[in-house]
């Protein structure tokens, strides 16, 4: 199984070109359980999600820097003495968190991956690059890159299986373990005399490889591809999540259809196109795939979104191998070639993220982020289209070089059509104020803040000062915070009484009330049943055996020193029912606070409006696309609850049934009254508590409750077999199309 060096051919046999692609393979699903898990750690921790993306810039930058510097070092020590360090180094350095285990260790951790991956990726393609004639090196990198993409899917089930019980040490020492087995078949398969220096067969057996006209479409192309794999990565699950009414899992299996396409393509597509010229390939395979991405921004239904998500798996199954064989060409020493086109990639990684972001951002729109990302692709592989015209229709000097000044007037062109070019706020006059939108995340979700104000600099200021209350509440309200006051109040349980900060206090006495104005109905002890992960996809008897530690009587309160005290052990707080609402008050009197006069906070669905003016709020199909219609309100709140946010299809009785994470608690089971609810209140904390116990309650039950105890409050319905009920107070539901929501 040992490679055969020649000095004018060199070869290597199919047992070891497997060996190394199995040990690349093992190191990016080891890579890939841990770049999903630490997210769900830093959620958990509710760490600031600036540490967050710092630590994923800081990985994407080791890569970057790591990429050309081991790719020279390869060519002239060897691979050997790159892949070997690389891969030791990646088992060790998981193990750094057994001693100190922080979020901090976490995140250098991280950093220390992305230099030894960095090294890995790019060498192992050094050495197939190398040892391959042209055919074998389209067939052998279309292995390599099934392997890649098969470890994007695996890596993620594997981290979220050992991130079952919230352990980080176990996600560490799975990491470490399966770098360790990366180790031994790099040490044990690769032998000395390996090297990534030797003369490499040139593509179509021209002299043009190597000029800058080659590399720079190439280097573009390649960039701007993973430029748009990065934007798919971030928002993709964003928009899964606000455009289809799925469950959790159905949306991870829709997220997968790109890659899963690629994995099962890129075996066919490596052999059947290795004859094919490999720029023209590259090319149009990266526009088919930057055309899905694009398209993927549009869709409402599921077939459609896997359709689109298809297409977009084909053009990578396409374009993939070509590209990896084009990268062998820019260089003899393939080292330096695999170098420069890892480094590419890793800036169309590191670079895609943030301008999708801020495609975001400037639109107030999840779907200009895979539009961008389409975009940017689409334009960046524009200038190699040009270069595969001109070489294959052997055209003049001149003919060349209007094709190129052509390729790339229309790359520019693209790219200044893009939604980078939207304006960062939504405007228009309105008396003497302007209306502007900011967008942003927190709270686990996009946020849309549209306000009135007398400037853009004063509404940003604005808006920020509000985003940043948002998260401060948002880690200290969050049961899942070990160092936020809910998540200690938790942690004692059974143990003694803690002090939580005001804000929390007054909450959880909120909380109480609302539970005893409901008689339980909403109760927030049952955090004892939803701190488990898919706590509604739990057995039914497991669920019902908590129900002894849900009872919100059983909460002591000390109002002179602010303590909370859950006396059974088990017991644990969860304020998710009216917490959103209580930061989304917040926000608002936050923004009155600094000036504005009329605005709207929306935050996953949930809306707070305030001030004179008159907003259209879109009432969402809790079983379908689209809205049932819209409703006008003006100072006041809109909460809903559905039975479409989190949920699974399960058997029981022979009879197909949805479990869904609202639990009814004289039941244990999910509530079944309804399937959607809709709340409007003078505040956006009583609209989200009322809309979670209209839900559980149903029509009848819960109408005689607001109309004694909320006379100012009015909820709707929309029942199992989709009729809607309302109050008499609830406001008339239009059916315009031109009515858009927020506006």
């Amino acid at each position: 199984m040992s490679l055969h060096n020649t000095k004018h051919r060199q070869t290597v046999s199919n047992p070891a070109i497997a060996v190394l692609i199995s040990a690349a393979f093992i190191t990016a699903v080891g890579l890939g359980i841990f770049t999903f898990t630490l997210p769900l750690l830093n959620f958990d921790e509710r760490a600031s999600g600036a540490w967050l993306g710092t630590a994923f810039a800081g990985y994407y930058l080791a890569k970057m820097i790591t990429a050309p510097v081991s790719g020279i070092l390869s060519d002239k020590f060897g691979p050997r003495a790159i892949l070997i360090p690389a891969s030791l180094l990646s088992a060790l350095l998981p193990l750094l968190y057994l001693p100190v285990q922080s979020l901090s260790m976490t995140y250098a951790i991280q950093l220390g991956l992305g230099f030894t991956s960095g090294m890995i990726r790019t060498v192992t393609m050094a050495v197939i690059g190398n040892y391959s004639d042209h055919e074998e090196m389209h067939h052998r990198f279309s292995m390599l890159s099934t392997a890649f993409n098969a470890a994007f899917f695996f890596g993620p089930v594997l981290g979220g299986w050992l991130y079952m019980e919230r352990d980080f040490v176990h996600v560490l020492c799975g990491v470490s373990i399966l770098m360790a087995v990366s180790f031994a078949l790099f040490l044990f398969s690769i032998p000395v005399s390996t090297s990534t220096a030797c003369p490499a067969p040139l593509i179509n057996n021209t002299r043009e490889e190597k000029t800058f006209w080659f590399q720079l479409p190439l280097l573009l192309s390649i960039a701007g591809r993973t430029a748009g794999i990065g934007a798919l990565m971030t928002f993709y699950p964003v928009l899964l999540k606000t455009r289809l009414s799925v469950s959790g899992i159905q949306a991870g299996m829709i997220f997968t259809v790109p890659n899963l396409t690629a994995v099962l393509l890129l075996p066919i597509a490596g052999r059947m196109l290795a004859s094919y010229d490999c720029k023209k390939t590259a090319a149009i395979g990266m526009l088919i795939s930057s055309a899905g991405l694009y398209l993927l921004s549009m869709p409402y239904s599921t077939p459609i979104f896997i359709l689109f998500g298809i297409i977009t798996g084909l053009g990578s199954a396409i374009s993939i191998p070509a590209s990896m064989t084009l990268s062998s060409a820019l260089n003899n020493k393939q080292g330096h070639s695999h170098g420069k086109a890892n480094l590419a990639a890793n800036i169309g990684f590191f670079a895609g993220p943030l301008a999708a972001g801020f495609a975001v951002r400037m639109s107030g729109a999840t779907e200009a982020a895979l539009q961008s990302g389409g975009l940017i692709g689409a334009a960046f592989c524009i200038p190699l289209l040009g270069e595969s015209f001109s070489s294959g229709f052997k055209c003049s000097a001149v003919a060349t070089k209007k094709i190129r000044t052509a390729s790339f007037t229309i790359c520019l062109l693209i790219l200044a059509l893009s939604p980078f070019s939207i304006s960062s706020f939504s405007q228009h006059a309105e008396n003497m104020e302007q209306t502007y939108r900011y967008t942003d995340a927190a709270m686990g979700t996009v946020v849309n803040i549209t306000i009135e104000a007398e400037s853009p600099s004063k509404a940003e200021e604005s808006a920020r000062k509000a985003i940043k209350t948002m998260r401060f509440l948002q880690k200290d309200f969050d049961h899942r915070s070990r160092y936020g006051s809910i998540g200690r109040v938790n942690k004692e349980a059974g143990k003694e009484a803690v002090e939580v900060s005001e804000r929390a206090y007054t909450l959880i006495s909120h909380g109480l009330e609302f539970g005893k104005k409901t008689s339980g109905v909403f109760d927030i002890t049952i955090g004892a049943v939803t701190d488990a992960p898919f706590y509604y996809a739990l057995s039914d008897k497991l669920i019902r055996s908590k129900k002894n530690l849900v009872d919100y009587r059983k909460v002591k309160l000390f109002p002179d020193s602010n303590k909370v005290f859950l006396p059974v052990k088990g017991m644990a707080l969860d304020m998710g029912g009216l917490a959103k609402g209580t930061i989304l008050d917040a926000a608002a009197l936050n923004l009155r606070k600094s000036g504005i006069k009329n605005g709207m906070i929306e935050g996953g669905g949930d809306f707070a409006c305030f001030g004179e003016r008159e907003w259209v709020i879109g009432l969402k199909n809790p079983r379908g696309a689209g809205m049932l219609g819209t409703i006008r309100v003006r100072n006041q709140a809109v909460c809903g609850s559905g039975d479409y946010r989190q949920f699974i299809i399960s058997d029981k009785n022979g009879d197909q049934v949805r479990r869904h994470h609202i639990i009814d608690i004289n039941s244990m089971e999910s509530a079944d009254e309804s399937i959607a609810t809709t709340v409007l209140a003078p505040d956006a904390e009583t609209a989200d508590a009322l809309a979670t116990s209209m839900f559980i309650m149903g029509p009848d039950q819960g109408g005689r409750l607001l109309k004694k105890l909320y006379p100012k409050c009015s909820a709707m319905w929309v029942l199992p077999d989709m009729s809607v009920v309302k109050t008499e107070n609830f406001p008339a539901i239009s059916n315009k199309a031109d009515e858009q929501q927020g506006n």
